[in-house]
């Protein structure tokens, strides 16, 4: 995309040097471990912290926290289709003098089982996953970041006891696209926005219980995230 009058509102915005001081925030908020039954469907909620590298022209974290619902609806033997909403209350930029910004997050696609083998199993999923941001910067300054993100993954999981079923995983950006479109007055611009890295680890923790899951995960590489989840089986 064409960038129109914009240097001095990408240097205020990219060049300051306020730094962010919030831990790391996330991304993805579905489980690819937690399939429905047959004939069933989850929902949950998560409180979700992550921070991950942009391209804004030159490199840069966002820092998110946030809160979500998510579910997944059982519509075969094996396959979910699965959706996720997050409200982000606090994004920061890093090294930008803007106010922390809010947004939101809409998610939707696919998990489904791949493989059981005794008590471990194998998982893949998809999600296309879209989110919009806006902050305040100095002055007048205003700008907003809409990001587009197609994941697709897959994850082992081993039930080591009763209740208790790490798991580790591979997601792969396999499209990651979005605009940075800055406002002084009248003079708007915009540039191109996406992940600096593509491939990620992801892992964690789910506690079983009888019509619920409570769950630990982290996503290392691509992003850092720390997610806290409690799902049910409706």
């Amino acid at each position: 995309m064409k960038l129109h009058r914009s240097f001095p509102i990408l240097a205020a915005l990219l060049t300051t040097t306020t730094v962010g001081t919030n831990t790391a925030r996330a991304q993805m908020l579905v489980s690819p471990t937690q399939l429905a039954p047959t004939g069933h469907s989850t929902i949950g909620g998560t409180f979700a912290l992550t921070e991950t590298e942009y391209d804004l022209g030159v490199s840069r974290d966002i820092e998110r926290s946030m809160i979500g619902a998510d579910g997944g609806f059982n519509v075969a033997p094996e396959v979910d289709l699965i959706g996720q909403v997050g409200l982000i209350f606090d994004s920061e930029v890093e090294n930008s003098s803007a106010d922390d910004g809010s947004g939101f997050m809409l998610g939707g696609g696919a998990r489904f089982g791949i493989h059981q083998s005794g008590k471990t199993r194998l998982f893949g999923y998809g999600m296309l996953n879209f989110t919009r941001e806006t902050f305040d910067g100095p002055g007048e300054l205003e700008y907003e970041i809409t990001l587009l993100d197609l994941h697709a993954g897959g994850a082992v999981a081993f039930l080591v006891g009763p209740t208790i079923q790490p798991w580790v995983g591979l997601e792969l950006v396999l499209h990651s696209d979005g605009d940075l479109e800055s406002k002084v007055g009248d003079t708007t611009s915009e540039i191109d926005v996406e992940r600096d890295d593509r491939l990620g680890l992801r892992g964690g923790v789910n506690f079983r219980l009888p019509s619920s899951t409570i769950r630990l995960d982290m996503t290392l590489v691509s992003e850092t995230s720390f997610l806290f989840g409690m799902a049910t089986t409706l």
